[in-house]
């Protein structure tokens, strides 16, 4: 079962601001996150870590910009097991980010 994640940036506008809010914080959902999430998952299925650790450290500087700072963290995460070449950790990781990922799909069609 997945938990909805809500972007912070709702909670931060007032209601004139929301719908230019909901259309940024939407292009980064609909568009940019579920399309560097199948670039992660093809290069998982390969094994090419240097593709995933390009793709995760794209996740790492944009996701907190949109309001998802659990994001942030776990692509730091993820990031930091790639460079210590600790594979089986990163891929642990990797799956809650899967997670994380339907979370925020399921969060964002909730607040909109």
């Amino acid at each position: 079962m997945n938990h909805a994640i809500y972007s912070t940036l709702f909670s931060e506008t007032d209601d004139e601001a929301d719908d230019e809010v909901r259309e940024i914080v939407g292009n980064f959902v609909e568009n940019w996150l579920p399309t560097t999430e199948k670039k992660i998952h093809d290069a998982s299925s390969i094994d090419d870590w240097a593709q995933i650790q390009s793709a995760i450290h794209a996740v790492k500087g944009s996701a907190g910009g949109f309001g998802y700072m659990l994001m942030t963290d776990l692509a730091k995460d993820i990031e930091l097991a790639i460079k210590a070449d600790e594979h089986s950790k990163a891929s642990a990781l990797l799956e809650q980010f899967h997670v994380m990922c339907e979370g925020i799909y399921t969060g964002f069609k909730k607040q909109d």
